[in-house]
Protein backbone atom coordinates (compact mmCIF):
# COMPACT_ATOMS: atom_id res chain seq x y z
CA UNK A 1 0.00 0.00 0.00
CA UNK A 2 2.50 2.27 1.01
CA UNK A 3 5.56 2.88 -1.08
CA UNK A 4 8.83 4.76 0.19
CA UNK A 5 12.70 4.92 -1.05
CA UNK A 6 14.54 1.64 -0.90
CA UNK A 7 17.09 2.23 1.92
CA UNK A 8 20.41 0.17 2.60
CA UNK A 9 19.76 -3.09 4.86
CA UNK A 10 22.44 -1.64 7.73
CA UNK A 11 20.19 1.67 8.21
CA UNK A 12 17.01 -0.51 8.95
CA UNK A 13 17.82 -1.07 12.27
CA UNK A 14 15.21 -2.14 14.79
CA UNK A 15 14.21 1.36 16.02
CA UNK A 16 14.43 2.82 12.76
CA UNK A 17 12.01 0.04 11.43
CA UNK A 18 9.34 1.09 14.15
CA UNK A 19 9.84 4.74 13.67
CA UNK A 20 9.30 3.82 9.63
CA UNK A 21 6.22 1.83 10.67
CA UNK A 22 4.74 4.09 13.05
CA UNK A 23 5.20 6.85 10.01
CA UNK A 24 3.41 4.86 7.90
CA UNK A 25 0.54 4.05 10.27
CA UNK A 26 0.29 8.11 11.18
CA UNK A 27 0.22 8.90 7.34
CA UNK A 28 -2.62 6.11 6.22
CA UNK A 29 -4.65 7.81 9.54
CA UNK A 30 -4.55 10.91 8.03
CA UNK A 31 -5.41 9.77 4.71
CA UNK A 32 -8.18 7.98 6.38
CA UNK A 33 -9.37 11.17 8.01
CA UNK A 34 -8.90 13.11 4.94
CA UNK A 35 -10.78 10.70 2.60
CA UNK A 36 -14.08 10.43 5.10
CA UNK A 37 -13.41 14.58 4.92
CA UNK A 38 -14.17 14.37 1.14
CA UNK A 39 -17.69 15.64 0.00
CA UNK A 40 -18.72 13.45 -2.55
CA UNK A 41 -21.41 14.11 -4.39
CA UNK A 42 -22.35 10.46 -5.99
CA UNK A 43 -23.87 6.34 -5.05
CA UNK A 44 -20.35 5.89 -6.74
CA UNK A 45 -18.02 7.73 -5.45
CA UNK A 46 -19.24 7.34 -1.42
CA UNK A 47 -18.70 3.21 -2.28
CA UNK A 48 -15.31 4.07 -4.00
CA UNK A 49 -14.42 6.17 -0.81
CA UNK A 50 -15.53 3.11 1.80
CA UNK A 51 -13.46 0.92 -0.21
CA UNK A 52 -10.29 2.97 0.03
CA UNK A 53 -10.92 3.63 3.69
CA UNK A 54 -11.34 -0.30 4.35
CA UNK A 55 -8.17 -1.16 2.25
CA UNK A 56 -6.23 1.87 4.26
CA UNK A 57 -7.67 0.25 7.94
CA UNK A 58 -6.47 -2.94 6.73
CA UNK A 59 -2.97 -1.73 5.88
CA UNK A 60 -3.32 0.16 9.24
CA UNK A 61 -3.98 -3.30 11.28
CA UNK A 62 -0.96 -5.09 9.07
CA UNK A 63 1.35 -2.37 10.32
CA UNK A 64 0.10 -2.74 13.71
CA UNK A 65 0.99 -6.40 13.70
CA UNK A 66 4.05 -5.79 12.59
CA UNK A 67 4.81 -3.02 14.87
CA UNK A 68 3.81 -4.88 18.12
CA UNK A 69 5.78 -7.89 16.76
CA UNK A 70 8.63 -5.60 16.97
CA UNK A 71 7.91 -4.19 20.21
CA UNK A 72 7.23 -8.35 21.89
CA UNK A 73 10.82 -8.37 20.84
CA UNK A 74 10.78 -12.02 20.78
CA UNK A 75 14.56 -12.37 19.56
CA UNK A 76 15.66 -10.12 21.99
CA UNK A 77 17.56 -7.78 18.94
CA UNK A 78 15.53 -4.56 19.70
CA UNK A 79 17.10 -4.94 23.81
CA UNK A 80 20.39 -5.39 22.33
CA UNK A 81 20.16 -2.07 20.04
CA UNK A 82 18.94 -0.15 22.69
CA UNK A 83 21.70 -1.04 24.87
CA UNK A 84 24.12 0.03 22.42
CA UNK A 85 22.24 3.05 21.93
CA UNK A 86 22.54 3.70 25.55
CA UNK A 87 25.79 1.94 26.70
CA UNK A 88 28.84 3.88 27.98
CA UNK A 89 30.39 5.36 24.56
CA UNK A 90 26.92 6.24 22.30
CA UNK A 91 28.57 9.20 20.17
CA UNK A 92 31.17 6.04 18.85
CA UNK A 93 28.35 4.20 18.12
CA UNK A 94 26.71 7.40 16.71
CA UNK A 95 29.60 8.15 14.48
CA UNK A 96 29.82 4.82 12.81
CA UNK A 97 25.90 5.23 12.34
CA UNK A 98 26.92 8.44 10.43
CA UNK A 99 29.77 6.87 8.38
CA UNK A 100 27.48 4.06 7.33
CA UNK A 101 25.23 6.79 6.04
CA UNK A 102 27.87 8.58 4.18
CA UNK A 103 29.12 5.43 2.48
CA UNK A 104 25.63 4.54 1.15
CA UNK A 105 25.06 7.72 0.12
CA UNK A 106 28.67 7.94 -1.79
CA UNK A 107 27.49 4.77 -3.53
CA UNK A 108 24.45 6.00 -4.58
CA UNK A 109 24.95 9.64 -5.42
CA UNK A 110 21.69 10.17 -7.41
CA UNK A 111 19.20 8.46 -5.27
CA UNK A 112 16.44 10.72 -4.45
CA UNK A 113 14.33 10.29 -0.77
CA UNK A 114 10.69 10.01 -2.11
CA UNK A 115 7.94 11.09 0.51
CA UNK A 116 5.85 8.28 1.38
CA UNK A 117 2.19 8.05 -1.13
CA UNK A 118 -0.56 5.47 -0.91
CA UNK A 119 -0.57 3.47 -3.88
CA UNK A 120 -4.77 2.06 -3.83
CA UNK A 121 -5.40 5.96 -4.43
CA UNK A 122 -3.67 7.02 -7.55
CA UNK A 123 -5.69 7.31 -10.41
CA UNK A 124 -5.26 7.16 -14.24
CA UNK A 125 -6.23 10.48 -16.57
CA UNK A 126 -8.80 9.74 -19.51
CA UNK A 127 -8.85 9.66 -22.96
CA UNK A 128 -10.06 12.37 -24.48
CA UNK A 129 -9.77 11.57 -28.00
CA UNK A 130 -12.72 9.51 -27.32
CA UNK A 131 -14.96 12.20 -26.29
CA UNK A 132 -17.15 14.28 -28.81
CA UNK A 133 -15.33 17.31 -29.92
CA UNK A 134 -18.75 19.54 -30.51
CA UNK A 135 -19.98 18.43 -27.11
CA UNK A 136 -16.94 18.64 -25.11
CA UNK A 137 -16.94 22.39 -24.00
CA UNK A 138 -20.96 22.30 -22.86
CA UNK A 139 -20.93 18.98 -21.35
CA UNK A 140 -17.47 21.12 -19.33
CA UNK A 141 -19.37 23.81 -18.43
CA UNK A 142 -22.47 22.17 -17.44
CA UNK A 143 -21.14 19.45 -15.27
CA UNK A 144 -18.22 21.36 -13.05
CA UNK A 145 -19.20 21.71 -10.28
CA UNK A 146 -17.75 20.99 -6.34
CA UNK A 147 -16.88 17.38 -7.14
CA UNK A 148 -13.77 16.61 -6.30
CA UNK A 149 -11.14 16.62 -8.33
CA UNK A 150 -7.21 15.12 -9.24
CA UNK A 151 -5.09 17.40 -11.44
CA UNK A 152 -3.26 16.09 -14.03
CA UNK A 153 0.53 16.05 -13.32
CA UNK A 154 2.17 18.02 -16.30
CA UNK A 155 0.08 20.07 -18.22
CA UNK A 156 1.98 18.98 -21.16
CA UNK A 157 0.52 15.37 -20.64
CA UNK A 158 -2.29 17.27 -21.16
CA UNK A 159 -1.78 19.48 -23.90
CA UNK A 160 -0.74 16.31 -26.19
CA UNK A 161 -4.08 14.51 -25.59
CA UNK A 162 -6.35 17.01 -26.46
CA UNK A 163 -8.40 17.47 -30.15
CA UNK A 164 -6.12 19.24 -32.43
CA UNK A 165 -8.65 21.80 -33.03
CA UNK A 166 -8.59 23.04 -28.59
CA UNK A 167 -4.75 22.17 -28.63
CA UNK A 168 -3.68 24.72 -31.59
CA UNK A 169 -6.03 27.06 -29.34
CA UNK A 170 -4.45 26.52 -26.31
CA UNK A 171 -1.39 27.16 -27.58
CA UNK A 172 -1.91 30.51 -29.44
CA UNK A 173 -3.06 31.12 -25.62
CA UNK A 174 -7.07 31.63 -26.88
CA UNK A 175 -8.58 28.82 -24.17
CA UNK A 176 -6.95 28.67 -20.59
CA UNK A 177 -5.23 24.99 -20.25
CA UNK A 178 -7.20 24.49 -16.97
CA UNK A 179 -10.62 24.37 -18.24
CA UNK A 180 -9.39 21.44 -20.04
CA UNK A 181 -8.12 19.86 -16.76
CA UNK A 182 -11.06 17.29 -15.70
CA UNK A 183 -11.53 15.13 -13.29
CA UNK A 184 -9.76 11.54 -13.02
CA UNK A 185 -11.56 8.52 -12.92
CA UNK A 186 -11.16 6.31 -9.81
CA UNK A 187 -10.17 3.21 -9.76
CA UNK A 188 -12.54 0.44 -9.63
CA UNK A 189 -12.59 -1.14 -7.03
CA UNK A 190 -15.70 -2.99 -6.43
CA UNK A 191 -17.89 -4.46 -9.38
CA UNK A 192 -21.85 -4.40 -9.69
CA UNK A 193 -23.91 -5.90 -12.16
CA UNK A 194 -25.85 -3.80 -13.69
CA UNK A 195 -29.40 -4.28 -12.08
CA UNK A 196 -27.68 -3.20 -8.78
CA UNK A 197 -26.82 0.07 -10.14
CA UNK A 198 -23.94 0.65 -8.22
CA UNK A 199 -25.35 -0.98 -4.77
CA UNK A 200 -28.34 1.21 -5.02
CA UNK A 201 -30.77 -1.90 -6.08
CA UNK A 202 -30.38 -5.62 -5.12
CA UNK A 203 -29.82 -8.32 -7.92
CA UNK A 204 -32.44 -11.32 -7.50
CA UNK A 205 -33.21 -12.85 -10.60
CA UNK A 206 -31.46 -15.46 -10.39
CA UNK A 207 -32.90 -16.61 -6.85
CA UNK A 208 -36.32 -15.75 -8.19
CA UNK A 209 -35.94 -18.04 -10.92
CA UNK A 210 -34.36 -20.89 -8.67
CA UNK A 211 -37.32 -20.24 -6.11
CA UNK A 212 -39.86 -20.76 -8.90
CA UNK A 213 -38.24 -23.82 -10.20
CA UNK A 214 -38.21 -25.47 -6.93
CA UNK A 215 -40.81 -28.53 -6.75
CA UNK A 216 -43.95 -27.55 -5.08
CA UNK A 217 -43.55 -23.54 -5.15
CA UNK A 218 -46.15 -21.39 -6.70
CA UNK A 219 -44.75 -19.48 -9.62
CA UNK A 220 -44.88 -15.65 -8.87
CA UNK A 221 -43.71 -12.75 -10.70
CA UNK A 222 -40.54 -10.63 -9.57
CA UNK A 223 -42.70 -7.91 -7.80
CA UNK A 224 -44.34 -10.22 -5.67
CA UNK A 225 -40.90 -12.25 -4.85
CA UNK A 226 -39.28 -9.11 -3.55
CA UNK A 227 -41.94 -8.34 -1.36
CA UNK A 228 -42.20 -11.47 0.47
CA UNK A 229 -38.77 -13.80 -0.08
CA UNK A 230 -37.97 -13.13 3.02
CA UNK A 231 -41.07 -14.73 4.48
CA UNK A 232 -39.61 -18.46 5.14
CA UNK A 233 -42.32 -18.99 8.05
CA UNK A 234 -45.06 -19.44 4.50
CA UNK A 235 -43.46 -21.88 2.70
CA UNK A 236 -44.71 -25.59 3.19
CA UNK A 237 -43.07 -28.17 5.02
CA UNK A 238 -42.70 -30.36 1.56
CA UNK A 239 -40.42 -27.17 0.09
CA UNK A 240 -38.48 -27.03 3.20
CA UNK A 241 -37.62 -30.75 3.20
CA UNK A 242 -36.35 -31.04 -0.56
CA UNK A 243 -32.38 -30.69 -0.63
CA UNK A 244 -32.78 -27.65 -3.17
CA UNK A 245 -34.44 -25.87 -1.27
CA UNK A 246 -31.17 -25.39 0.80
CA UNK A 247 -28.90 -24.26 -1.94
CA UNK A 248 -31.72 -21.59 -2.53
CA UNK A 249 -31.17 -20.30 0.87
CA UNK A 250 -27.57 -20.66 1.24
CA UNK A 251 -27.27 -19.05 -2.69
CA UNK A 252 -29.50 -16.19 -1.34
CA UNK A 253 -27.36 -15.93 2.17
CA UNK A 254 -24.09 -16.23 0.01
CA UNK A 255 -25.76 -13.35 -2.04
CA UNK A 256 -26.80 -11.01 0.64
CA UNK A 257 -23.11 -11.26 2.74
CA UNK A 258 -21.20 -10.53 -0.77
CA UNK A 259 -24.10 -7.87 -1.67
CA UNK A 260 -23.11 -6.28 1.41
CA UNK A 261 -19.43 -6.28 1.75
CA UNK A 262 -19.68 -4.54 -1.82
CA UNK A 263 -22.03 -1.77 -1.04
CA UNK A 264 -21.39 -1.33 2.41
CA UNK A 265 -17.80 -2.16 2.90
CA UNK A 266 -16.67 -0.11 6.74
CA UNK A 267 -20.03 -2.87 7.87
CA UNK A 268 -18.47 -5.08 10.05
CA UNK A 269 -20.03 -8.06 8.87
CA UNK A 270 -18.11 -11.14 10.85
CA UNK A 271 -19.46 -9.49 14.54
CA UNK A 272 -23.33 -9.19 12.84
CA UNK A 273 -23.47 -12.39 11.55
CA UNK A 274 -22.28 -13.46 15.22
CA UNK A 275 -24.93 -11.56 16.82
CA UNK A 276 -26.76 -12.44 14.68
CA UNK A 277 -26.36 -16.35 15.18
CA UNK A 278 -26.92 -15.30 19.15
CA UNK A 279 -30.22 -14.13 18.80
CA UNK A 280 -31.09 -17.28 16.94
CA UNK A 281 -29.87 -19.50 19.57
CA UNK A 282 -32.30 -17.78 22.06
CA UNK A 283 -34.88 -17.69 19.56
CA UNK A 284 -34.33 -21.97 18.84
CA UNK A 285 -34.13 -22.49 22.69
CA UNK A 286 -37.17 -20.95 23.31
CA UNK A 287 -39.48 -22.33 20.69
CA UNK A 288 -40.21 -18.89 18.62
CA UNK A 289 -38.35 -19.28 15.96
CA UNK A 290 -40.64 -17.67 12.88
CA UNK A 291 -42.39 -21.01 10.99
CA UNK A 292 -40.09 -23.83 12.77
CA UNK A 293 -40.39 -24.06 16.38
CA UNK A 294 -43.76 -24.65 18.93
CA UNK A 295 -43.59 -23.21 22.25
CA UNK A 296 -42.24 -26.35 23.79
CA UNK A 297 -38.66 -25.28 24.64
CA UNK A 298 -36.74 -27.82 24.23
CA UNK A 299 -34.32 -29.11 21.71
CA UNK A 300 -36.23 -32.19 20.30
CA UNK A 301 -39.76 -30.34 20.13
CA UNK A 302 -41.79 -31.33 16.88
CA UNK A 303 -41.58 -28.51 14.50
CA UNK A 304 -44.11 -26.44 14.37
CA UNK A 305 -44.10 -26.50 10.37
CA UNK A 306 -42.71 -29.50 9.56
CA UNK A 307 -44.42 -31.49 11.83
CA UNK A 308 -43.40 -35.50 11.35
CA UNK A 309 -45.97 -37.65 9.78
CA UNK A 310 -46.82 -40.47 11.82
CA UNK A 311 -44.97 -44.07 10.80
CA UNK A 312 -47.32 -46.21 8.19
CA UNK A 313 -48.91 -49.49 9.89
CA UNK A 314 -47.27 -52.80 8.86
CA UNK A 315 -49.44 -55.39 6.97
CA UNK A 316 -49.74 -58.96 7.96
CA UNK A 317 -49.47 -60.76 4.16
CA UNK A 318 -49.97 -64.45 5.96
CA UNK A 319 -53.40 -63.69 6.23
CA UNK A 320 -53.64 -63.74 1.97
CA UNK A 321 -53.64 -66.46 -0.27
CA UNK A 322 -53.07 -64.81 -3.25
CA UNK A 323 -51.56 -61.50 -5.32
CA UNK A 324 -55.19 -60.58 -6.04
CA UNK A 325 -56.30 -60.51 -2.43
CA UNK A 326 -53.80 -57.98 -1.58
CA UNK A 327 -54.78 -56.07 -4.82
CA UNK A 328 -58.19 -55.77 -3.77
CA UNK A 329 -57.34 -53.38 -0.70
CA UNK A 330 -57.37 -49.30 -0.60
CA UNK A 331 -54.58 -47.85 -2.86
CA UNK A 332 -53.51 -46.07 0.25
CA UNK A 333 -52.97 -49.10 2.12
CA UNK A 334 -50.96 -50.58 -0.09
CA UNK A 335 -48.44 -47.85 -0.43
CA UNK A 336 -48.54 -47.08 3.41
CA UNK A 337 -47.25 -51.17 3.66
CA UNK A 338 -45.01 -50.72 0.84
CA UNK A 339 -43.70 -48.26 2.66
CA UNK A 340 -43.71 -49.84 6.38
CA UNK A 341 -41.19 -52.33 4.51
CA UNK A 342 -38.97 -49.88 3.22
CA UNK A 343 -39.91 -50.88 -0.51
CA UNK A 344 -40.92 -48.97 -3.87
CA UNK A 345 -44.21 -47.48 -3.02
CA UNK A 346 -44.60 -46.60 -7.23
CA UNK A 347 -46.21 -48.03 -9.72
CA UNK A 348 -49.75 -49.29 -10.50
CA UNK A 349 -51.71 -51.59 -8.11
CA UNK A 350 -50.79 -54.72 -9.57
CA UNK A 351 -47.04 -53.92 -9.24
CA UNK A 352 -47.47 -52.63 -5.75
CA UNK A 353 -49.39 -56.14 -5.08
CA UNK A 354 -47.05 -58.11 -6.40
CA UNK A 355 -44.12 -56.40 -4.67
CA UNK A 356 -46.13 -57.26 -1.49
CA UNK A 357 -46.62 -60.47 -2.62
CA UNK A 358 -42.90 -60.83 -3.35
CA UNK A 359 -41.68 -59.80 0.12
CA UNK A 360 -44.39 -62.26 1.71
CA UNK A 361 -42.72 -64.46 4.71
CA UNK A 362 -39.06 -62.93 4.13
CA UNK A 363 -36.69 -61.07 6.44
CA UNK A 364 -36.01 -57.91 5.61
CA UNK A 365 -32.08 -58.84 5.01
CA UNK A 366 -33.52 -61.56 2.62
CA UNK A 367 -35.44 -58.92 0.05
CA UNK A 368 -34.17 -58.53 -2.96
CA UNK A 369 -31.98 -54.83 -3.25
CA UNK A 370 -33.97 -54.07 -6.66
CA UNK A 371 -37.59 -53.62 -4.51
CA UNK A 372 -36.30 -51.53 -1.63
CA UNK A 373 -36.60 -47.74 -2.11
CA UNK A 374 -33.78 -45.65 -1.82
CA UNK A 375 -32.92 -44.52 1.78
CA UNK A 376 -34.13 -41.43 3.02
CA UNK A 377 -31.76 -38.22 4.61
CA UNK A 378 -32.89 -37.37 7.93
CA UNK A 379 -34.10 -33.58 7.94
CA UNK A 380 -30.64 -32.34 9.88
CA UNK A 381 -31.34 -32.02 13.32
CA UNK A 382 -35.00 -31.11 13.29
CA UNK A 383 -34.72 -28.18 10.41
CA UNK A 384 -31.72 -26.60 12.98
CA UNK A 385 -29.08 -25.60 10.04
CA UNK A 386 -31.69 -24.54 7.93
CA UNK A 387 -33.63 -22.17 10.24
CA UNK A 388 -30.40 -20.58 10.93
CA UNK A 389 -29.73 -19.60 7.62
CA UNK A 390 -32.94 -18.63 7.11
CA UNK A 391 -32.81 -16.28 10.52
CA UNK A 392 -29.25 -14.89 8.72
CA UNK A 393 -30.98 -13.59 5.42
CA UNK A 394 -34.18 -12.24 7.80
CA UNK A 395 -31.78 -10.28 9.31
CA UNK A 396 -29.59 -9.08 6.66
CA UNK A 397 -32.92 -8.30 4.63
CA UNK A 398 -33.96 -5.97 7.35
CA UNK A 399 -30.58 -3.86 7.56
CA UNK A 400 -31.55 -3.04 3.35
CA UNK A 401 -34.80 -2.47 4.04
CA UNK A 402 -34.03 0.88 2.26
CA UNK A 403 -32.38 -1.11 -0.86
CA UNK A 404 -35.28 -3.46 -1.07
CA UNK A 405 -37.81 -0.70 -1.04
CA UNK A 406 -35.41 1.31 -3.93
CA UNK A 407 -35.68 -2.17 -6.01
CA UNK A 408 -38.99 -2.51 -5.93
CA UNK A 409 -39.54 1.32 -7.05
CA UNK A 410 -36.51 0.65 -9.61
CA UNK A 411 -38.38 -2.48 -11.35
CA UNK A 412 -41.74 -0.58 -11.49
CA UNK A 413 -40.06 2.48 -13.20
CA UNK A 414 -38.65 -0.17 -15.99
CA UNK A 415 -41.89 -2.14 -16.41
CA UNK A 416 -44.29 1.37 -16.69
CA UNK A 417 -41.40 2.34 -19.72
CA UNK A 418 -41.71 1.52 -23.09
CA UNK A 419 -39.22 -0.91 -25.44
CA UNK A 420 -37.89 2.67 -27.10
CA UNK A 421 -37.51 4.19 -23.43
CA UNK A 422 -35.33 0.73 -21.97
CA UNK A 423 -33.17 0.53 -25.72
CA UNK A 424 -32.80 4.36 -24.67
CA UNK A 425 -31.58 3.58 -21.65
CA UNK A 426 -29.65 0.58 -22.45
CA UNK A 427 -27.62 2.73 -24.87
CA UNK A 428 -26.96 5.23 -22.35
CA UNK A 429 -25.89 2.59 -20.15
CA UNK A 430 -23.30 0.71 -22.67
CA UNK A 431 -21.69 4.51 -23.40
CA UNK A 432 -17.83 4.27 -22.49
CA UNK A 433 -16.60 5.39 -19.24
CA UNK A 434 -14.85 8.35 -20.62
CA UNK A 435 -17.78 9.66 -22.58
CA UNK A 436 -20.14 9.41 -19.58
CA UNK A 437 -17.70 10.48 -17.03
CA UNK A 438 -19.33 14.55 -17.07
CA UNK A 439 -22.66 12.61 -16.96
CA UNK A 440 -24.43 11.55 -13.83
CA UNK A 441 -23.30 8.25 -12.70
CA UNK A 442 -26.53 7.69 -11.75
CA UNK A 443 -28.53 6.59 -14.98
CA UNK A 444 -31.86 5.64 -13.42
CA UNK A 445 -32.11 8.94 -11.91
CA UNK A 446 -30.97 11.00 -14.82
CA UNK A 447 -34.18 11.66 -16.47
CA UNK A 448 -35.82 13.44 -13.51
CA UNK A 449 -36.38 16.64 -13.68
CA UNK A 450 -35.23 19.46 -11.62
CA UNK A 451 -36.77 19.80 -8.54
CA UNK A 452 -35.41 20.85 -5.55
CA UNK A 453 -38.34 22.16 -3.67
CA UNK A 454 -39.75 18.69 -4.07
CA UNK A 455 -42.39 19.95 -6.18
CA UNK A 456 -45.18 17.51 -7.60
CA UNK A 457 -45.34 16.81 -10.95
CA UNK A 458 -47.85 17.25 -13.21
CA UNK A 459 -49.54 15.61 -16.08
CA UNK A 460 -46.48 16.23 -18.70
CA UNK A 461 -44.34 14.63 -15.96
CA UNK A 462 -42.63 18.13 -14.93
CA UNK A 463 -43.26 20.23 -11.33
CA UNK A 464 -46.29 22.05 -11.33
CA UNK A 465 -45.69 26.10 -10.85
CA UNK A 466 -44.53 27.45 -7.30
CA UNK A 467 -47.44 30.18 -7.62
CA UNK A 468 -50.14 27.29 -8.30
CA UNK A 469 -48.62 25.15 -5.18
CA UNK A 470 -49.00 27.19 -2.99
CA UNK A 471 -52.57 28.35 -4.37
CA UNK A 472 -53.60 24.94 -3.91
CA UNK A 473 -52.24 25.35 -0.23
CA UNK A 474 -50.02 21.93 -1.09
CA UNK A 475 -47.00 24.16 0.95
CA UNK A 476 -49.53 23.16 4.64
CA UNK A 477 -49.19 19.85 5.65
CA UNK A 478 -52.04 18.93 8.04
CA UNK A 479 -51.53 15.80 10.38
CA UNK A 480 -54.14 13.18 11.45
CA UNK A 481 -53.29 11.45 14.71
CA UNK A 482 -56.81 8.61 13.87
CA UNK A 483 -54.36 8.05 10.31
CA UNK A 484 -51.36 7.29 12.00
CA UNK A 485 -50.02 10.73 12.33
CA UNK A 486 -50.47 10.30 8.45
CA UNK A 487 -49.34 14.21 6.58
CA UNK A 488 -51.60 15.30 3.95
CA UNK A 489 -50.32 18.11 1.77
CA UNK A 490 -53.13 20.54 0.85
CA UNK A 491 -56.33 20.74 2.07
CA UNK A 492 -57.87 18.67 -0.99
CA UNK A 493 -56.02 15.65 0.29
CA UNK A 494 -56.84 16.45 3.85
CA UNK A 495 -60.62 16.49 3.63
CA UNK A 496 -61.16 13.70 1.29
CA UNK A 497 -58.58 11.70 3.41
CA UNK A 498 -61.62 11.51 5.80
CA UNK A 499 -63.50 9.08 3.90
CA UNK A 500 -60.95 6.84 2.84
CA UNK A 501 -59.79 2.91 4.07
CA UNK A 502 -56.94 4.41 6.64
CA UNK A 503 -59.20 6.96 8.54
CA UNK A 504 -61.66 4.86 8.68
CA UNK A 505 -60.14 2.01 10.31
CA UNK A 506 -58.37 4.26 12.27
CA UNK A 507 -61.68 5.24 13.82
CA UNK A 508 -62.94 1.14 13.69
CA UNK A 509 -60.29 0.76 16.17
CA UNK A 510 -61.11 3.14 18.03
CA UNK A 511 -64.39 2.27 18.73
CA UNK A 512 -66.25 4.94 16.95
CA UNK A 513 -68.66 5.33 13.68
CA UNK A 514 -67.22 7.00 10.87
CA UNK A 515 -70.23 9.76 10.31
CA UNK A 516 -70.19 13.15 9.09
CA UNK A 517 -70.50 14.33 13.29
CA UNK A 518 -66.12 13.56 13.65
CA UNK A 519 -65.40 15.42 9.99
CA UNK A 520 -61.94 17.33 10.71
CA UNK A 521 -61.42 15.86 13.87
CA UNK A 522 -57.98 14.45 13.77
CA UNK A 523 -56.73 13.59 17.31
CA UNK A 524 -58.11 10.54 19.45
CA UNK A 525 -59.08 12.45 22.68
CA UNK A 526 -61.31 14.52 20.88
CA UNK A 527 -63.32 12.04 18.98
CA UNK A 528 -63.50 9.90 21.89
CA UNK A 529 -64.80 13.24 24.03
CA UNK A 530 -67.19 13.97 20.89
CA UNK A 531 -68.47 10.59 21.11
CA UNK A 532 -69.13 10.22 24.97
CA UNK A 533 -71.12 13.51 24.22
CA UNK A 534 -73.42 12.54 21.32
CA UNK A 535 -74.10 9.21 23.23
CA UNK A 536 -75.16 11.67 26.46
CA UNK A 537 -77.31 13.84 23.95
CA UNK A 538 -78.29 10.66 22.55
CA UNK A 539 -79.67 9.39 25.19
CA UNK A 540 -81.48 12.37 26.24
CA UNK A 541 -83.63 12.16 23.10
CA UNK A 542 -85.13 8.59 24.08
CA UNK A 543 -88.96 8.77 24.52
CA UNK A 544 -89.18 8.17 28.28
CA UNK A 545 -92.84 7.25 28.82
CA UNK A 546 -93.54 7.84 32.80
CA UNK A 547 -91.71 11.13 32.15
CA UNK A 548 -92.90 12.17 28.78
CA UNK A 549 -96.66 10.38 28.42
CA UNK A 550 -99.77 12.92 29.96
CA UNK A 551 -102.82 11.91 31.79
CA UNK A 552 -105.78 13.78 32.14
CA UNK A 553 -108.39 13.13 35.31
CA UNK A 554 -112.16 13.87 35.52
CA UNK A 555 -111.42 17.34 36.72
CA UNK A 556 -109.13 18.46 33.52
CA UNK A 557 -105.89 17.99 34.84
CA UNK A 558 -102.98 16.63 33.12
CA UNK A 559 -100.28 14.92 34.86
CA UNK A 560 -97.42 12.66 33.47
CA UNK A 561 -98.08 8.93 33.69
CA UNK A 562 -95.94 8.69 37.00
CA UNK A 563 -97.85 11.10 38.66
CA UNK A 564 -100.84 9.42 37.88
CA UNK A 565 -100.23 6.17 39.03
CA UNK A 566 -99.37 7.31 42.69
CA UNK A 567 -102.98 9.51 42.20
CA UNK A 568 -104.85 6.60 41.41
CA UNK A 569 -103.00 4.57 43.86
CA UNK A 570 -104.24 6.81 46.77
CA UNK A 571 -107.28 6.90 45.58
CA UNK A 572 -107.20 10.80 45.36
CA UNK A 573 -108.39 10.73 41.19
Amino acid sequence: CCSRNKRSPKMDSIVEQQRALHEEIEFLEQQMQKEMLDKHLTHKDKINSDHRVKRMMLKVSEKSKQLLALYEDKDGFRSDELKTLGGPNPLREFNLRLQSLREHHRRNPNERAEPLKLDILVEKPLALGSLHTEKFLEDLAVKRHEKATAKVAADAVLASTLPAQYAAQVKEGDINLEDFKIEMEAPMLVTFSDEEGFGRFLDLNAHHTAYINLKGTIANDYMTYLSNFDDFGDVPKQIKAHPQYKKYVQGLLAYFVDFMERSRPLFDMDNELVRIDEDFEKEWAAGNCPGWRTNTGTRGAVLGALAIEAPPEKLDLQQFQSVEEIKALDPARLKGALQALGLKCGGTPEQRAARLWEARGKAPDQLDKSLLAPAKKQFEDDGYSLAKIEARVRRLTALLTDCRRHTREHVELRMARTAGELEEEDELTDLPATAATFEDDEPSRSDLPYNPKGLPLGWDGKPIPYWLYKLHGLNVKYNCEICGDQKYMGPRAFQRHFQEWKHANGMRKLGIPNTSHFAYVTRMEDAINLWEKLKKDKALEVFQAQYEEEYEDTQGNVVDKKTYELLAKQGLL
